[in-house]
């Protein structure tokens, strides 16, 4: 299903289904984040006003929204190695965030 332009509906939901999302707005930016704040919650953050963070694995179009950046690299974990070329913030991203990421 798509909206008046023509982008696609994104959805979700957790693992027993009984909590689903769908928006046919794409996301402000999309991050990895090493932060143990990440590991451990979904919601509304302060420093993000008017967003709602939402971790990419609940989501069914997940492979088709590739991260843009990561944030809080210094917290990464110390096995996890992901080879690419984002730009990498030792701490917060939230000025990167902010702007969707551009």
């Amino acid at each position: 299903m798509a909206n008046d332009d023509n982008t696609a509906a994104i959805t979700g939901q957790c693992y027993c289904g009984r909590t689903t999302i769908r928006t046919t707005q794409k996301p402000l930016a999309v991050a990895y984040c090493h932060c143990a704040d990440c590991r451990r919650v979904t919601g509304r953050y302060d420093y993000l006003p008017g967003q709602v963070y939402i971790a990419i694995g609940i989501l069914d179009q997940a492979d088709d929204l590739a991260p843009q950046l990561h944030a809080h690299e210094a917290q990464r974990l110390d096995w996890l190695h992901i080879e690419d070329d984002l730009e990498r913030f030792a701490t917060s991203s939230r000025s990167r965030l902010g702007d969707g990421g551009k």
